[in-house]
């Protein structure tokens, strides 16, 4: 057997995963998830099934592998008449340079005649030439640095190298490989390419492996730590980057386009493969949710690569989310327990029409005790609160002889948590400049300012300084003070999106989320001026809506100091994820009579941390039944499921508990349900029913993706919230829980 593309010695890869499985590591474990849905339902799970052929050399599996390449090849003609190719083409070629890889190893380990590997080598090329090598055409050099000009550059430098022996493929090859490395360092050195942590992750990501390895392979190089022209990016500054996208509260910065989403690994056990820096490791064995395949590069493969990629540590050493700053584009301040986030960003946005760039100078994300506290992303279609009256054009993508209004006001400042002047909520820049500047930032004293004021001063010639200045005090609070100064009076609004549900506040706001934390957003200096409005749609996943709060002020010189201050107000009493039930229903049609029958003759006993048929050999079905007594505390409780148990339902001693509250938040969240008061101090009998991801292809298979995580007794944990809080004297002082806390702050001026 030849060596197949990527892997330098498969004799070695098959020793690390055997080795695994059998130590009952997280990789075996993981491992073992992926033959299991390879081997039980290979159509379902087409990914995975070249990797599990080449690992294990089974014949069996080996003609999985083969149908899933014949089944994909068959689809390449259909295709070429869909408005998804001729509108989206970089899309398809990304997994389309994979799939031909896939194919490659089968040939590799002799998996097909001569007759049918060379039929399947010209239809794959053939369709790569037509449809990817004349769209890297049309993408210009070098201005054009993005995901979509990576998908389509790899492609045809990958399927070149693998079918060299093709006049065809060589041209590909050559025009392919010689724009990669520009591809990388036209990337900011920052790491970001100003595309949103989902493209970073999902696509540019996934797409840094692919590309360094080929230019070592082709090169004999070393590419992974260079810098390189025009912009001095490299390959390990994006991975970089992308550790830094995760949220210590186990999302990823909802950072421009598309709001909050799960992380992927591949990239991750990449880094962790070439780096030293243990970091890349605890995200992989401690961070990482392995039941949810996440897509990358429009195909299912995360897992695949993370397998290939991830070290094999005998003994890991720990690291902790840290605070970091990139002065290109923003700062993240992260207590020593990582229960506190704070990401101040200011990358700069599209001009004119800003859609996945969007306007935030200094716009904040926050998380506390593992709940998102404040929202960024995109509205859902029914939403209109962000089409204002000057972010209207007219558009003819997609439509041919014909336009369409569209409205880009989500991308603009009146979208984000950001400062806005004179009512101006389509705020956007209308030319290239330098839009911000990090004046100062401290890791030891968790402090970041950044000055934003020439996205201000293109519309406001007066402005002086626009600013915001974030510290994380006493590893319990933030301070945020705002200053924004012009040589005219103006109206200036210091805008908040903050997660629904307002309580009683005698000052400020405070909201408490689904998860019981709540945060006080308190004005210490500055006017307690306060409008909120609920947003419906916005953002369009977590809880479908959001409160807008705006502080406003009139003068010259505007500056408020805030005091936001979070509390946990439920805590773990028990650990209930063992000896659970478990049935499948295959044909999704049992009622809960008929399902605890089944449940009392011959259950499955299980741990309720990942769908059934990732932990032993059974069926790969959509459906499941779960039951397990529960002891409920004497006290308010409520019982934390995993995220993404899709369509859920709950019977607690044959009563169904309505979940429907948490259906679109459970993607992201584990959803606390509330437990009945009078069920209080007595044992329960809990059944659940639930969907799984069952198919990455099916309309209802969630990508292939399971739940994950772990069922957890909640009890009520009593704050006092915060008895006084004031600035006087160049400190802030503060008094909750019987605590007093000081701080020095000296409030910024204008030199």
């Amino acid at each position: 057997m030849h060596k197949p593309f990527y892997i330098d010695d498969i004799d070695v890869l098959r020793e690390k995963l055997f080795r695994a499985k059998r130590d009952g590591t997280l990789m075996g474990r993981v491992w073992d998830s992926v033959i299991r849905r390879s081997r039980n339902a290979p159509a379902q799970f087409p990914w995975f099934t070249p990797f599990v052929a080449l690992i294990t050399c089974e014949q069996k599996d080996i003609e999985n592998a083969k149908d899933a390449i014949r089944n994909y090849v068959a689809t390449l003609d259909p295709q070429t008449f869909g408005m998804g190719l001729q509108f989206h083409f970089w899309c398809f070629a990304f997994p389309h340079a994979r799939w031909s890889l896939y194919f490659h190893w089968l040939c590799e380990i002799g998996a097909w005649d001569a007759a049918e590997e060379k039929k399947l080598k010209e239809e794959l090329l053939t369709f790569q030439y037509i449809n990817f090598f004349y769209g890297m055409r049309t993408k210009p050099e070098p201005e054009c640095v993005d995901n979509q000009t990576m998908s389509l550059c790899f492609s045809n430098a990958l399927l070149g190298h693998l079918f060299s022996e093709s006049a065809m493929a060589k041209r590909m090859y050559v025009d392919g490989i010689r724009r990669l490395p520009s591809l990388i360092g036209g990337i900011p050195t920052s790491g970001y390419s100003g595309e949103g942590s989902t493209y970073m992750d999902c696509v540019v990501g996934p797409s840094i492996p692919f590309i360094v390895e080929l230019l070592e392979r082709s090169s004999g190089e070393s590419w992974f730590d260079k810098s390189l022209p025009p912009h001095g990016g490299s390959a390990d500054k994006v991975c970089r980057m992308i550790a830094n996208e995760w949220m210590s509260s186990g999302l990823l910065l909802p950072w421009d386009h598309y709001g909050y989403t799960l992380p992927v690994r591949s990239c991750i056990a990449y880094a962790a493969h070439r780096s030293s820096d243990p970091f890349y490791g605890e995200l992989l064995e401690r961070q990482a949710n392995w039941s949810y395949d996440q897509s990358i590069g429009w195909g299912y493969d995360d897992l695949v690569w993370s397998l290939i990629w991830w070290p094999e540590n005998k003994k890991q050493e720990r690291a902790k989310f840290a605070s970091w700053s990139e002065p290109e584009v923003g700062a993240a301040l992260v207590s020593d327990d990582a229960q506190l986030y704070l990401m101040q960003m200011w990358d700069e946005s599209t001009p004119v029409y800003p859609t996945r760039a969007h306007v935030n100078p200094n716009s904040l994300i926050l998380s506390a005790y593992g709940s998102p506290l404040t929202i960024d992303g995109v509205p859902d279609k029914e939403c209109t609160a962000f089409k204002f009256e000057d972010t209207w054009r007219e558009v003819s993508y997609m439509d041919i002889g014909s336009s369409r209004k569209f409205n880009f006001g989500a991308g603009c400042g009146g979208a984000h948590s950001v400062i806005l002047v004179d009512n101006w909520e389509g705020m956007r820049a209308f030319t290239e400049y330098r839009q911000a500047t990090m004046t100062a930032f401290s890791e030891k004293e968790k402090s970041v300012t950044s000055d934003v004021t020439p996205i201000y001063r293109e519309k406001f010639p007066d402005a002086k300084a626009v600013r915001r200045r974030s510290r994380l005090c006493c590893e319990r609070f933030w301070l945020i003070e705002d200053l924004a100064v012009f040589a005219n009076e103006h109206k200036v609004t210091s805008r908040f999106f903050l997660r629904p549900n307002v309580i009683g506040s005698e000052c400020g706001i405070k909201i408490e989320t689904a998860e019981g934390v709540r945060l006080s957003l308190i004005p210490l200096l500055g006017p307690d001026k306060m409008t909120s409005t609920p947003i419906k749609g916005y953002p369009d996943r977590l809880d479908g809506e959001s409160i807008m709060v705006d502080f406003t002020q009139q003068g010259k010189e505007c500056r408020w100091l805030w005091l936001l201050w979070p509390e946990a107000t439920r805590r773990t009493e028990a650990d209930v994820s063992e000896n659970w039930q478990a049935i499948p229903d295959a044909a999704g049609n049992l009622v809960l009579d008929a399902a605890i029958k089944l449940l009392g003759a011959n259950p499955i006993s299980i741990p309720l941390t990942i769908p059934p048929y990732l932990q032993r050999d059974l069926p790969v079905v959509r459906r499941w039944w779960f039951r397990r007594t529960i002891n409920i505390p004497a006290a308010t409780s409520w019982l934390r499921l995993p995220k993404q148990m899709l369509n859920l339902r709950m019977w607690i001693n044959g009563k169904e508990i309505d979940t429907s509250s948490h259906k679109m938040r459970m993607n992201l969240m584990e959803p606390d349900i509330s437990i009945p008061n009078q069920l209080q101090g007595n044992d329960v009998e809990v059944v659940l029913c639930c969907d799984t991801g069952y198919s990455q292809y099916a309309p209802d298979g969630n990508g292939g993706g399971g739940f994950y995580g772990k069922p957890l007794i909640l009890v009520e944990e009593p704050v006092s919230g915060i008895e006084y809080a004031q600035y006087k004297d160049g400190a802030v002082g503060i008094r909750a829980g019987g605590k007093d806390f000081k701080v020095e702050h000296d409030i910024m001026e204008i030199v």
